[in-house]
């Protein structure tokens, strides 16, 4: 199985110092610009699944790059990392008052935001999905998702380390293509 995600355009600037992750938050004005160079990237032709998260980021966008004859699933599995909480919350605001912060940051892939998810969470709803998507045969799928949906399929392809997740995320509107064969640290990083 061959697996393309494709990171969602631009958030609206508003939103740059503020914590989102599950939250649905606009897109910026250049959504009219960024969409066509996303879209000509993609030939939706070549696969037999398309997914979305269901975030108005990441739908807007499938919905500009699939034809309407070709049906989108939306599957929540696909959503951003949750983090409870801190959710439409100002960073500085978070690290200041929030005395948990320090313990997320030191130790995210196991610790979660407060009344949010942990890393290793995200890691696993998605292996969740991909399982799945296997299992039903699929054969080549493009999912419209988030950077760190994507950085938790790169992890489980060994192209980077979850504890470089938050690190390494990829530009928006960015395409990344992994291959099951790839995933060789899947069942490590999510049932450790």
């Amino acid at each position: 199985m061959q697996i393309t995600l494709v990171r969602h355009t631009a958030v609206a600037p508003g939103w740059k110092f503020i914590c989102y992750g599950n939250t649905d938050v606009p897109l910026a004005d250049t959504f009219d610009e960024e969409a066509p160079l996303v879209a000509a990237q993609i030939d939706v032709s070549q696969y037999d699944r398309v997914l979305s998260s269901p975030l108005s980021r990441a739908l807007r966008l499938a919905h500009y790059c699939v034809p309407e004859h070709i049906p989108i699933e939306v599957d929540d599995r696909l959503m951003e990392m949750n983090f409870g909480s801190w959710e439409g919350v100002d960073w500085q605001r978070i690290l200041e008052k929030d005395q948990k912060v320090s313990a997320f940051f030191e130790y995210f892939i196991e610790q979660p935001a407060p009344g949010g998810e942990s890393l290793r969470d995200l890691a696993r709803r998605v292996a969740d999905l991909l399982d799945e998507l296997y299992t039903a045969g699929a054969q080549n799928v493009l999912l419209f998702c988030h950077g760190g949906v994507i950085n938790a399929v790169r992890a489980m392809a060994g192209h980077i380390t979850l504890q470089e997740s938050f690190e390494q995320i990829l530009p928006y509107g960015s395409l990344t293509t992994v291959h099951l064969d790839d995933l060789i640290h899947m069942n490590q990083l999510t049932l450790e």
